[in-house]
């Protein structure tokens, strides 16, 4: 009897085993599943997805957070992805403008040759300082992205550091957010599309809205081709699209910087030119 109870007892501790870890295998499969899917589509497709609603158990939390974790990698390739694009388009067209008018000087012969070179080299000092005009910024578009540190501006302050345009201030401003040198490299590229467009006025008009301070860079010019919109900000667009802009990529990096510091660049229809820069509102008004 005690032979059988042992035997009896020991059948049912295997049974028991066996059963435990089937229920187990089971339970895990699915997590082992998805933990290969997450792991194949990190590596191939970033754009799928488990979709499995809303966290309702311990399955549909780790899918979810699989999930999350997939999106923001994919967010970060994107990034990179156009970040290494506005770098290529940015270098491109003044180290091509360089090469070109030094291969031409050096062609020239005779008693002008010598005032050719010496035109040559002050532009090639004035395409370097572009060069490197386009590299601060850029940096400064990485950096803001990756640490957007709080800070605040004084757009008021700021608008006046801007020579030759007139500043126009509709009342007391109060702070807004960001980093003073990231805003300043956005208003940068607006300042030079206007005087390029201008053909008299260029002016920075200064206003508070509801939780928005918001800085009007205005020309009277031509102003933006309605048929054109949204794409002048796309990168790459210039020529007969945006006249006069050599890069097409002065207008999406103010966007990128004002948006890294919680802020908007965006057009406003209507005579003349006109882009506008706005930030969040903080503090109390500037006297």
């Amino acid at each position: 009897m005690l032979l059988g109870s042992l035997v009896f007892a020991a059948v049912v501790l295997l049974a028991g085993g066996l059963a435990t870890r089937g229920a187990l295998d089971g339970a895990l499969r699915p997590v082992a599943q998805m933990t290969a899917h997450a792991e194949d589509w990190g590596a191939h497709d970033l754009n799928r997805r488990f979709d499995l609603g809303p966290p309702r158990d311990e399955l549909t939390g780790l899918a979810a957070t699989l999930d999350g974790l997939l999106a923001r990698i994919a967010a970060s390739r994107r990034h990179e992805q156009r970040f290494a694009s506005e770098v290529a388009h940015e270098l491109r067209t003044p180290l091509a403008g360089l090469r070109a008018r030094a291969e031409l000087a050096l062609r020239r012969q005779g008693p002008e040759a010598e005032r050719e070179r010496r035109e040559a080299l002050e532009a090639v000092v004035e395409g370097a300082t572009r060069l490197d005009r386009a590299i601060d910024t850029l940096v400064a578009v990485a950096r803001r992205e990756l640490d957007p540190a709080s800070g605040t501006v004084d757009l008021a302050r700021l608008a006046a550091e801007v020579e030759g345009v007139e500043v126009i201030v509709d009342g007391p401003l109060p702070l807004a957010e960001g980093d003073p040198e990231v805003v300043r490299r956005a208003l940068a590229p607006l300042v030079d599309n206007a005087r390029r467009h201008a053909r008299r006025r260029v002016s920075l008009e200064l206003s508070v809205a509801t939780g928005i301070v918001r800085l009007a860079v205005r020309d009277d010019g031509p102003g933006l081709d309605m048929a054109l919109g949204e794409r002048a900000f796309d990168p790459g667009v210039r020529g007969s699209e945006v006249p006069g802009d050599g890069s097409g990529l002065g207008l999406p990096l103010a966007r990128r910087l004002a948006r890294s510091c919680g802020g908007e660049v965006r057009w406003e229809p209507g005579p003349g030119g006109c882009f506008l820069l706005e930030l969040p509102a903080v503090g109390a008004p500037v006297r």
